[in-house]
């Protein structure tokens, strides 16, 4: 964190094309590490030092270095009733909207891809009880908080709620929020 310049010389010298990055999350397993989270000093000056190297056509040459945002499809996707354009899923059949949100819509062993598709997979992102959660979700703090209050994300204890068996709009299975 405190050598954002030295990294951009090994970007440099890597070649990739395009870097990126995003700010430490410590959820799931990574929640045991609290001691190397960084302050929000320490993430800003990061996020300017790679806005500066980003936007500096001098410094060795131009390059793109995306600092990514966790929460922006959280706010985003909900508002705009977003088609949910990827799929997660995870070694044990599991769907899962976000990696962020501790909700597991479904499992491809229980049914097929085609038929959480046909069930409304694709709009998944206007379904009450997901819209609920991600509006819950406007900061890194917040992802910690509900994952404290349901689960850790990927450790067992999600909330499932099946698209096909069960109702994405009801509300009552969030009442311990």
């Amino acid at each position: 964190m405190h050598d954002a310049p030295g990294q951009a010389e090994i970007v440099e010298q890597d070649r990739p094309n395009w870097p990126s990055s995003q700010p430490l999350m410590l959820l799931g397993r990574a929640r045991k590490n609290r001691t190397i989270r960084p302050s929000n000093n320490q993430y800003r000056r990061l996020v300017n030092t790679i806005n500066d190297l980003r936007y500096d056509p001098g410094y060795r040459g131009y390059f793109m270095f995306e600092w990514g945002d966790p929460i922006d499809h959280l706010v985003r996707f909900p508002q705009l009733q977003m088609q949910f354009d990827q799929v997660a899923i995870h070694a044990n059949g599991d769907i899962v909207v976000s990696p962020y949100i501790p909700l597991i819509i479904g499992n491809v062993r229980k049914h097929s891809l085609q038929e959480y598709y046909d069930a409304g997979m694709a709009t998944v992102w206007d379904k009450p009880v997901i819209t609920a959660l991600a509006n819950r979700m406007h900061s890194i703090d917040e992802m910690e908080e509900i994952s404290s209050l349901i689960a850790d994300i990927n450790m067992d204890g999600d909330l499932y709620i099946d698209l096909i068996d069960d109702d994405l709009g009801d509300l009552s299975v969030l009442s311990q929020l």
